[in-house]
């Protein structure tokens, strides 16, 4: 190994410990699903049957909305 590659190794290995290091989203119903935010969900939505916090759910709505079919006419 020479001295870049052990810079390198170095640099992954203090990715890979912060990455270790940091909070863990709850996977509770209070909580957003984990491909999203982790934020808590606020009690309104959550009676309603809501999986995610109103900014994830309106992401996600956009994202459908960009690949959703378009008619034509």
């Amino acid at each position: 190994m020479d001295s870049i590659d052990l810079a390198q190794a170095r640099q992954q290995d203090d990715v890979d410990h912060a990455l270790a290091a940091r909070p863990k989203p709850s996977t509770g119903a209070d909580f957003c699903t984990v491909e999203d935010c982790g934020e808590p969900i606020a009690a309104a939505r959550k009676a309603m049957g809501a999986t995610r916090c109103v900014a994830c759910q309106g992401r996600a709505e956009r994202e459908a909305q960009r690949w959703a079919p378009r008619a034509h006419g």
